[in-house]
Order: C-alpha cells, then sequence, then structure tokens
C-alpha cells in the first residue's frame, strides 16, 4: 500500500523514474501483481504520451492509473481479510470454524483447503470412534474425547453418554457405597444419578 501511494505521489509530481521503482516494489511485495503491472504500463504511456505533448491521454491515463491503485488496495483488502479468516480456521481447527469460513468465503483461494480440511477432520473423528466403540472401553472412549471434543466431534455427546453408562455399571456391580458416591462425584449430571443416590442409600 505504501508502495502504491509513493508510485501515485511521484506520479502526479511527474517524477516518473521514481514512480517506476516504487511500482516495482509494490509488484514485488504484493501478490496483486497485475495491478502492480497496469501501474507500470500506465506510467510507460504517461511517458510516451508526455512525448507527443498529448494532455487528453494523459488525463485519461492518470484516471486508468487511479482506478489500478484502487483496485489494487481492494482486492489486497479482501485477500488480507480471507487469509486472516483462514489463519484462524487453521489454528482452531474445529468443525465449526472451517464450516464458517466456508459459508463466508465459499469461492474463497483457500476454499479448497478448507473442504479438504474438513473432510480430513471427519474421516479423523469416524476413525476414532470406531476404535472406541469397538470393543466399548472406557480408556478408548476417553481417548477419543481428549482428540474430538476441542474440535466438536461429531459423537462427542455419545462417548460422554457411554462413559457414564460404563461407570455407573462398574459402581452397581461393586455393591459399594463408595464405588456409588465416586460415580455421583464424577457424574453430578449422569443419566443415573438418581438410581446411584437410591442404591447409594439402600445399601
Amino acid at each position: 500500500k505504501k508502495a502504491l501511494t509513493k508510485a501515485q505521489q511521484h506520479f502526479e509530481k511527474q517524477r516518473f523514474d521514481d514512480a517506476r521503482e516504487e511500482a516495482q516494489k509494490a509488484l514485488q511485495a504484493m501478490e496483486v501483481s497485475a495491478e502492480a503491472e497496469a501501474i507500470l504500463e500506465a506510467i510507460d504511456l504517461k511517458l510516451r504520451k508526455k512525448q507527443r505533448g498529448g494532455k487528453r491521454l494523459l488525463w485519461l491515463i492518470s484516471l486508468a492509473l487511479l482506478g489500478s491503485i484502487a483496485a489494487a488496495w481492494m482486492y489486497y483488502n479482501q485477500f488480507s481479510a480471507e487469509q486472516s479468516a483462514w489463519s484462524q480456521a487453521q489454528s482452531t481447527g474445529s468443525f465449526s470454524a472451517y464450516q464458517s469460513f466456508l459459508q463466508k468465503y465459499p469461492q474463497g483461494k483457500f476454499a479448497t483447503d478448507a473442504r479438504e480440511a474438513l473432510k480430513a477432520l471427519n474421516d479423523k473423528d469416524e476413525s476414532l470412534w470406531q476404535s472406541a466403540i469397538h470393543p466399548p472401553e472406557k480408556a478408548n472412549l476417553e481417548r477419543y474425547l481428549l482428540a474430538m471434543e476441542a474440535a466438536g466431534g461429531i459423537h462427542t455427546e455419545d462417548a460422554k453418554w457411554l462413559i457414564d453408562s460404563l461407570d455407573f455399571d462398574f459402581a452397581v456391580k461393586e455393591q459399594n457405597p463408595v464405588a456409588l458416591e465416586n460415580y455421583v462425584k464424577n457424574h453430578p449430571t449422569g443419566t443415573y444419578i438418581a438410581s446411584a443416590r437410591k442404591l447409594m442409600a439402600t445399601l
């Protein structure tokens, strides 16, 4: 942006060598090469027209130059916003983050990457879930939650419910008030909390 601004300032003061240098800097620094090249082309056209002494074409080229700079700036702003959103989605690495990115930039530069990341996350979720329930052991389910809960895993609630059930079954088999007390402590809002307390009182 600074290079493009300086190029325009030099251009208006008819310091064409300096304007060309700044435009070339912009071409190297920004990914909007088409706009930067348009500025250089406008400078060349202006120089040629100046040599011929045509004022009308100079005015038109000035407008074209301003339009090119405005287009470059708009493109750069849009690209920067999308790149920032993509970096945030990657940093979060969750289903909702990638889905939100795609809703905002469905045809963006990183849309394909976002869809691939979403598919990879879904494949990982399903693979870990199948491992967790074959067999449905507490350690396997906890491993699934550790890997996928923060990412918004599809089977998160199912995993929590199965752990709740396994802990309650264990406490019942123990027929021990201490085991039931541990269940109540570890699952204060568990599915079987009422049954656990009733059995504790009975024992």
